[in-house]
């Protein structure tokens, strides 16, 4: 064969490999395609499917059905607020007693640390109280914010009694001055998130604050 047949013939061969690559990774190409078009599909399908079979929530409507829900809710809230000003008042005779010298140091931390542990346990009940998610949004609006602002009510007392705690632990004057600036806050922020919860009593139980302005 001549050199130019030879040429000829290698130019074939070369065309032919070429294809074979070519086709190959066409196959791979696909292949991979395949490989991660079908879990997508999937997990496209099954977000869709629970997207269009979760229903949405529909807003109470029925003034009976939202009373009751308040009520519920304000219960809760009142039961607790009550006991940490009860809580409150009898610590406050504590600090009283503590003052006059009738706890010793050791008396006092313990004292303290329980009194902070009560805090944190309001904390976790007020955390844990919830209302039904179709109760009216602008009603639930002062829901939340009431019980948002009694919250950091409990913040600023926990952040009181830590002070209190290096306090005792440590003798600094500044730390009793950061108690004695923060302590308060903690009934200003359960008025105040009671507050709320009244602007929704006026709405919600109308008759029975009128009731209560005429017995008075």
């Amino acid at each position: 064969m001549s050199n130019y047949g030879e040429w000829q013939e290698s130019k074939k061969e070369y065309k032919m490999e070429k294809r074979k690559k070519r086709h190959k990774s066409q196959l791979v190409l696909l292949a991979i395609i395949l490989i991660i078009g079908i879990p997508l599909v999937i997990i496209v399908g099954i977000t869709k499917g629970s997207e269009s079979g979760k229903e949405s929530v529909k807003p109470m409507t029925e003034s009976t059905q939202i009373k009751k829900e308040f009520d519920s809710f304000k219960k809760q809230i009142l039961s607790e607020t009550t006991q940490m000003v009860e809580s409150e008042a009898n610590f406050n005779e504590f600090v009283k007693a503590y003052s006059s010298g009738s706890f010793s140091q050791v008396e006092a931390y313990e004292n303290v640390k329980e009194y902070r542990d009560i805090i944190n346990q309001h904390r976790s009940n007020l955390m844990a109280m919830k209302f039904d998610e179709r109760f009216p949004e602008k009603l639930g609006a002062h829901l939340t914010e009431g019980k948002s602002k009694i919250l950091d009510g409990v913040a600023m007392k926990d952040s009181a009694l830590a002070s209190l705690l290096e306090y005792l632990d440590d003798g600094k004057t500044s730390e009793l001055a950061e108690y004695r600036e923060n302590s308060p806050l903690y009934l200003v922020g359960v008025k105040a998130g009671l507050q709320e919860i009244n602007v929704v009593e006026k709405i919600v139980n109308p008759k029975k604050q009128s009731t209560g302005k005429a017995s008075k």
